[in-house]
């Protein structure tokens, strides 16, 4: 279970610096992804938040 988590952490971190992507940006929004999947929210809503998320972190880095 550990190396299934070491495993996910490296993809995540390899594949924030292949987009230039802040890492802490792409746990908050696979958090918001998983948590928004199991609510009853639209598409137009998930979407919303998800541009939320990333506005703030863009603003954030500056």
């Amino acid at each position: 279970m550990v190396r299934l988590r070491d495993r996910e952490v490296f993809l995540l971190h390899s594949i924030c610096k292949k987009n230039k992507v802040p890492a802490e940006l792409m746990k908050q929004l696979l958090k918001e992804a998983s948590k928004n999947s199991y609510e009853n929210k639209s598409k137009k809503e998930r979407t919303l938040e998800y541009r939320k998320l990333i506005s703030y972190y863009n603003n954030e880095e500056k």
